[in-house]
This record gives C-alpha cells, structure tokens and sequence, in this order.
C-alpha cells in the first residue's frame, strides 16, 4: 500500500496519490519488522533498510499532502543506515549517511 500511495500505480480511480497516507503505510511496515528485530526481516521483498529509506524520501522531499520535514527525514535516513550496516551492505549505510547529512543541512536554525 505505501508504494501504491507514495506511486499512485495500482490506486485506481476510488484513491488519489497520498504521501501522507505513503508515510504511514511505510511507518507502519517498519514497526512490523522491528517486532521480529532481524536486519534481514523483510516483508514481500523489500528490506527494512530500505523502508526506511523510502520513508525519508517522502518527507526530504515533500509533496501530495505531506510537508516537507527534513529533520524527520534525517532521523530516518540514519535510521536506514543503521538498518543496512547491520544487514552488511556498508556502501549502502554510508549512502544512506550521507542523505541524512543533506537533510540536516536542510533544517532551519
């Protein structure tokens, strides 16, 4: 449902493109996958590093309802960091890293 949300595709004509709707979907798969608190743990196929991720985009970058956050979207870019780091994909968390980084710099003081 987050993707459908975050893509519109597969919302059909009932449903609009809804990041916040996106935003809790995705939170709400990530709070699934820390109960089993397994790096790997995935729902369909996609890790929890990269829910996170997929998360902060949504709020680094704003748009269709949801307003654009970007402390939030630093806390969950670490957040993914972390997640990947723990999974061993270390290029990956460093990415990850460095958008947190940019989404920081984004925050006003």
């Amino acid at each position: 449902m987050a993707k459908a949300y975050e893509t519109g595709s597969g919302l059909g004509s009932q449903r609009a493109r809804s990041w916040v709707e996106a935003a809790k979907w995705y939170q709400n798969a990530v709070d699934i996958v820390y109960e089993n608190d397994d790096p790997q743990n995935t729902l369909n196929t996609d890790p929890n590093y990269m829910l996170c991720a997929r998360h902060a985009h949504l709020y680094k970058q704003g748009g269709y309802g949801l307003d654009k956050q970007p402390q939030v979207a630093g806390e969950l870019y670490s957040t993914a960091g972390d997640l990947a780091l723990a999974a061993m994909k270390g290029k990956l968390a460093n990415k990850y890293y460095a958008l947190a980084e940019e989404a920081w710099a984004e925050v006003d003081e």
